[in-house]
């Protein structure tokens, strides 16, 4: 029995944190620089605008956000997977997919997630709260003919059940299916 289900996946930012804080002292230290040499001052200047974007970026994208990772059971449609963003109060939902539609789920690790090779006409959506996750999870989706790839970051508990549910869910439609017939 497919039922409401959520997970939070607790991300490990020591690499983004670093990150951010290096090119947040590059960006002071050039701008140091920019004081006291003259003839460059216009490249050091936009160096440092690049190294406060990066830093800004490493916040917004990895530090102040938290996913969500949601199966909803209810309603009269078919049950839905859904990946939403948390950044301070604000709330959006990035993927909303059937469950049927989810073909399978693979665990892969950092080394195995590099060497991977995406077909071209697969889209890919990485929705992991972590830079660089050790362990991540790539979810394929296909539903009518879009295919997509979706790399998530989470806890084995919560794969398995997504894989098991999302088995029940492909019972449901192919059952519903001959029913219409």
């Amino acid at each position: 029995m497919i039922t409401d289900f959520s997970a939070q996946p607790k991300p490990q930012n020591k690499k983004a944190r670093n990150l951010m804080i290096l090119f947040f002292v590059l960006a002071a230290i050039a701008f140091a620089i920019t004081t006291i040499v003259g003839q460059y001052r216009g490249i050091i200047g936009m160096l440092c605008v690049g190294f406060l974007t990066s830093g800004t970026l490493m916040y917004t994208k990895y530090l102040s956000v938290r996913f969500y990772y949601d199966i909803i059971a209810t309603g009269v449609d078919e049950p839905l997977f859904v990946v939403r963003q948390m950044t301070g109060k604000r709330e959006v939902t990035l993927c909303r997919v059937t469950l049927a539609d989810i073909e399978r789920v693979e665990r892969e690790t950092a080394a195995e997630r590099k060497a991977h090779k995406k077909d071209k006409t697969t889209a890919l959506f990485i929705y992991c709260p972590t830079l660089s996750p050790d362990v991540s999870y790539r979810m394929y989706v296909k539903s009518g003919f879009e295919k997509s790839e979706l790399i998530l970051e989470g806890s084995d508990e919560f794969f398995s059940k997504v894989v098991e549910f999302a088995a029940e869910a492909r019972e449901l439609r192919a059952l519903n299916e001959e029913d219409d017939y």
